[in-house]
């Protein structure tokens, strides 16, 4: 995802981009990342000379009036 703006057109994005990695739970997160550290971190200085922020998030199934 690339940030193209803030609350208005004239405002600019919190964040340039955003990537994300969908697993099962942490550990696997942990153990994907170490494995490919290197070419992560590689592959991040051929978009950006930022220092990258990490995030980790959980999905949550949202529910209506007790309905899925």
């Amino acid at each position: 995802e690339q940030g193209l703006s803030g609350r208005s057109s004239a405002d600019r994005p919190t964040y340039l981009a955003i990537g994300a990695f969908y697993v099962q739970d942490t550990a696997t997160y942990n153990a994907s990342v170490a494995r490919n550290r290197e070419v992560i971190l590689g592959d991040i200085k051929n978009y950006t000379n930022l220092q990258p922020l990490i995030q980790i998030n959980e999905i949550k199934q949202m529910t209506r009036n007790g309905q899925k």
